[in-house]
């Protein structure tokens, strides 16, 4: 008998010692959640969502297609999914590499995490049943989501610890259903678990996250004074940089460093309890400005380390044009913060590598949609007629046709000619056709070209040509910039083959290595071959050093 996929994985998990004792989130768990989610949807500002112990991603999928479903009903062409922003936070790197490239893992270990940092909706969670009572008492602890859903045993109404919590931060509780195990269609198991929803009040009478673990953590007794004269203190990233010799297990170095900067931080914040009140007092410290400073101390000293990491990561975002390398930045820095640790940084790297080679084809489109123009391109042979109108507002309604080597684009600005806004024009030309030129150079370097230097390495004089050459001596385009904002490109046409058929495969113009010599003059049948499959696409191994220890 052939095993199905959910059994095959399982499988793949026990002989990797990644089964974790995760119990299923079955469909009828996930109605039950959708079902009474939908309406806080509707009435609550909601975008994110994160899983905890999130397994291959079924939560995200499931309450997408549920959505999607229902909006069909009303809409049949809505495409929007139920949160725009996901997070999981999963052990199992089996599990991790099954998970879609929209889904931004800001954990591995959820006992090596904290969430008083987390800015998130909704958090959802079906914790190992063995260690459910200190997962729940963590989340309802730390969490600063204002909806909380898990999957417990039904028993969790006689944990006092629970209880605790529940009145201590004024927490609203409701089972939603009850479910047994025995007939899952993912694992069976004997158990019997509540579905309960938690509702955690963000106002300024509850009590925070940050507030119970700093009470918690450090026994300061002070009186509540200003602290006027109170300063952040930022550590030196060059601090770091000294101690980094090699790329050699780097993340173990940053990981090291990391731990013993926020030993250090809250060692500092400790020696404060030995102080007698009256000298607090006389100090005029204030207890919730201590807070304040600690809880931006922590977020910078996460950012900082995360930031080195980073700046390493150049041998994958030095494929990234500037938009794509921005947007892959800010959704790792956005609206949550990652707790250092070697595991959650090779998860992370992993989602770059995911991301990265969506953004590679993407980005790929949009060198393309740029240059393109009605003056710019030649109409494949089957395309009887090439519409002339609407390249400037919908060039991406316009279909088979091919680029040639010689463009000539329009820009907002070109070259700098004096005045208010000097600073946007870096070597005399504006940033924004920088940013043209050097996106393109980063596109061609994904289909193997080394283009020696970049626009920022040249004085930008109207009119004046600007060859850049390829590492192997060949010339690979010529620029003119003029003051109108015009720029007139003549690439290598060899370049301009490969980008042609990279476009019209994804686009799905061209089927096969035939069609491109039938479609695009100029093309032989043997350079049709060669340039089929040109455009890169990152691995592990491109990775290196950063990897080499945990995966090779």
């Amino acid at each position: 008998m052939i095993r199905d996929g959910k059994m095959k994985l399982l499988d793949t998990m026990k002989e990797n010692n990644q089964d974790f004792e995760w119990y299923p989130t079955t469909e009828e768990i996930l109605k039950t959640v959708y079902s009474d989610l939908k309406t806080k949807y509707k009435c609550h500002n909601i975008e994110s969502l994160l899983d905890i112990g999130a397994g291959n991603g079924k939560v995200f999928k499931c309450l997408d297609k549920y959505y999607k479903k229902e909006k069909e009903i009303e809409d049949k062409w809505y495409e929007q999914v139920f949160f725009s922003k996901k997070y999981a936070i999963e052990k199992s790197p089996i599990l991790c590499e099954q998970l879609s490239s929209d889904i931004i893992i800001i954990g591995t270990d959820f006992h090596e995490q904290t969430l008083i940092d987390k800015n998130i909706d909704v958090i959802f969670c079906n914790p190992p049943y063995s260690e459910y009572k200190e997962w729940t008492i963590k989340i309802l602890k730390q969490s600063n989501a204002e909806h909380v859903y898990m999957v417990i045993p039904s028993r969790w109404k006689d944990q006092e610890d629970i209880a605790y919590f529940i009145k201590e931060r004024r927490i609203e509780s409701k089972v939603l259903d009850s479910f047994s195990f025995e007939n899952s269609e993912d694992r069976k198991a004997r158990a019997n678990v509540d579905v309960v929803y938690f509702e955690i009040p963000q106002n300024y009478n509850s009590i925070s996250s940050f507030s119970i673990w700093f009470e918690e953590t450090f026994k300061i007794d002070a009186d509540t004074q200003s602290l006027s004269d109170y300063e952040q203190s930022q550590l030196s990233r060059q601090e770091i940089k000294n101690q980094i010799i090699s790329k050699e297990n780097l993340i173990y170095l940053l990981e090291k460093l990391y731990l013993e900067d926020m030993e250090k931080l809250l060692k500092n914040y400790k020696s404060i309890e030995s102080l007698d009140f009256t000298i607090l007092k006389e100090l005029g410290v204030d207890i919730s400005s201590l807070k304040s400073g600690l809880e931006l101390k922590i977020k910078g000293l996460k950012n900082l380390y995360w930031k080195e990491l980073f700046d390493n990561l150049d041998t994958i975002t030095k494929r990234l044009c500037s938009k794509s390398r921005n947007e892959l930045l800010s959704k790792l820095n956005e609206n949550t913060n990652i707790d250092f640790t070697a595991n959650n940084a090779y998860a992370i790297i992993l989602w770059v590598i995911k991301n990265t080679n969506d953004y590679i084809d993407k980005q790929m489109l949009e060198v393309y949609y740029d240059l393109s123009d009605k003056d710019n391109v030649i109409k494949y042979k089957s395309n009887k007629k090439l519409v002339e109108d609407g390249w400037r507002y919908s060039k991406r309604e316009q279909s088979h046709y091919a680029l040639d080597y010689r463009i000539i684009n329009q820009c907002f600005r070109g070259i700098f000619e004096g005045g208010y806004g000097e600073y946007q024009y870096p070597k005399n030309l504006h940033e924004s056709s920088h940013t043209k030129i050097n996106d393109i150079f980063t596109v061609a370097s994904n289909f193997g070209y080394s283009i020696k230097e970049n626009s920022l390495n040249r004085e930008w004089i109207s009119g004046r040509i600007q060859q850049f050459y390829l590492s192997d001596g060949r010339l690979f385009v010529e620029i003119k910039a003029f003051k109108n904002g015009n720029l007139h490109f003549r690439f290598m046409p060899e370049f301009m083959k490969k980008l042609n058929i990279a476009v019209g495969k994804l686009h799905g113009w061209l089927k096969n290595e035939k069609d491109v010599c039938s479609e695009i003059d100029g093309i032989s049948p043997s350079e049709a071959k060669e340039f089929w499959n040109v455009n890169w696409k990152i691995s592990k191994k491109d990775a290196g050093n950063l990897l080499e220890k945990r995966f090779n």
